[in-house]
């Protein structure tokens, strides 16, 4: 008999979905997902510790569905009919963000390359189950910075292309 921990179920579906997020072609695949995310995060992860893997890769989610999950100009008429009902929640188009919300944007984007460099970055943190969890086994937050990667050149020059600056 196996006994699975619904926590760590949730969270690798959760980077499953974040990694097919990124790679996938198609907007209404991405909305799809994002459903399927907004799922575990409210009904499976529970409460986020503000670092560690699952914490990057939710920031992450999190952007690319803000961004990638919508269509830059006024939505086609030949949505997918399967994704149809998921792409309707995410209403706007790209060209209809204000410069302020590509501001927090730009905020979200800057906080994860300080979040991704932390020396706990890729720890596995299990969500806390509630005020009264017992911490043990919890890894112990670490927010020095990682000095090999802050140096490296994705770090540097690369992630300020990406964001033109």
């Amino acid at each position: 008999w196996i006994s699975l921990e619904k926590r760590k179920v949730a969270l690798d579906m959760f980077e499953l979905y974040s990694k097919e997020m990124i790679t996938t072609a198609s907007v209404a695949r991405r909305a799809f997902l994002i459903n399927n995310m907004k799922y575990l995060i409210d009904k499976l992860i529970g409460a986020q510790y503000g670092y560690g893997r699952l914490y990057n890769r939710t920031c992450i989610a999190n952007m690319v569905s803000r961004i990638c999950a919508r269509y830059a100009y006024e939505m086609p008429d030949e949505i997918e009919e399967s994704y149809e009902s998921c792409q309707k929640q995410l209403e706007g188009c790209l060209i209809d963000y204000t410069p302020h919300r590509w501001d927090l944007l730009v905020y979200q984007f800057e906080s994860l390359r300080e979040s991704m460099l932390r020396n706990d970055a890729t720890l596995t943190v299990l969500p806390s189950l509630g005020k009264n969890e017992e911490l043990e086994g919890l890894p112990e937050d670490d927010e020095s910075m990682n000095e090999a990667l802050e140096s490296h050149a994705d770090f540097t020059k690369g992630y300020k292309k990406i964001l033109n600056l």
